[in-house]
């Protein structure tokens, strides 16, 4: 359960994704596993917020962020819909690090914070846990030795989804 821990804190889907394959497996209880992931998850996107409410402290840095108007006007936003925003944060792949460490640059309140995050986490956990769950556990995959293939392909596809949405940004800077 620490390993699913700490696997979230570097890389949450592939723990989520871990997690629910285990508990497939029957070798960690399916709330057992929900509870790692979502620890997990929760302190790793809470350390990016207290990173960010410690890089305030940089004069320098809190210049350089929060005197581009640009910035000001996302963080005007980010306050006003703090839980819309995390949502989206949460389920577009590449935003979670530099989203939640602004959060906490921003100085979003924390109750906000912890509300969206938590409800976002919510989500994200119950909709990717069931999803490769319910897969794992199917039947055709119950005796098959390629049931943790399924996670190498799950994994693939992320890294590909991750790759996909970074190719796009960048083309639309371009543009």
């Amino acid at each position: 359960m620490s390993v699913i821990i700490a696997i979230a804190w570097i890389w949450e889907d592939a723990a989520l994704i871990s997690a629910a394959l285990l508990a497939a497996d029957h070798r960690l209880g399916v709330p057992a596993a929900v509870f790692a992931v979502f620890l997990g998850i929760c302190s790793g996107d809470l350390g990016l917020y207290y990173l960010g409410r410690y890089a305030h402290r940089w004069r320098r840095l809190r210049a350089w962020i929060l005197t581009n108007p640009s910035s000001r006007q996302l963080g005007r936003r980010f306050r006003r819909s703090t839980i819309t925003n995390i949502m989206l944060i949460r389920f577009v792949p590449g935003l979670r690090t530099i989203g939640f460490t602004l959060c906490g640059l921003w100085g979003i309140a924390l109750h906000r914070f912890l509300i969206a995050m938590i409800l976002a986490g919510v989500f994200w956990i119950a909709l990717v846990f069931t999803l490769v769950y319910q897969l794992g556990a199917s039947e055709w995959l119950e005796q098959s030795y390629w049931k943790w293939s399924l996670m190498l392909l799950a994994l693939c596809l992320l890294v590909f989804n991750n790759y996909w949405a970074h190719r796009r940004a960048v083309l639309r800077n371009k543009s």
